[in-house]
């Protein structure tokens, strides 16, 4: 089985990405905000809104990556962009699935795999 591995995002990922992306709301924002507002979000939504972005997003303005678990699910994903004098990428937004958070650097919190 491959180790896991980081590569850059394509529209066929949208589906994973939408439901990272509200999982991981879900989780983080529990008793934060509102439970019917996190109940409500729609992954599908959101794979719709990802894919749009991964089909438009040109290089030189930035992109998506994903990290892909060992047996090639999708278990995170970060965005990037540059600065306007283009010399500089910025983070935008990162979220990972919650089963992958982490409680001290370097180890897998428990919880489901």
């Amino acid at each position: 089985m491959p180790a896991p591995f980081v590569r850059p995002a394509t529209p066929v990922d949208s589906g994973a990405i939408g439901l990272v992306h509200v999982r991981s709301w879900q989780s983080a924002y529990r008793g934060k905000i509102p439970q019917d507002y996190l109940d409500g979000l729609d992954p599908t939504h959101r794979a719709q809104v990802w894919r749009r972005v991964l089909e438009q997003v040109r290089p030189s303005q930035g992109g998506v990556l994903v990290a892909v678990a060992e047996g090639g699910g999708i278990t995170g994903f970060a965005s990037f962009g540059f600065s306007p004098d283009g010399d500089t990428a910025r983070g935008r937004r990162a979220r990972s699935s919650p089963s992958m958070r982490t409680r001290t650097p370097g180890k897998r919190a428990p919880g489901p795999p």
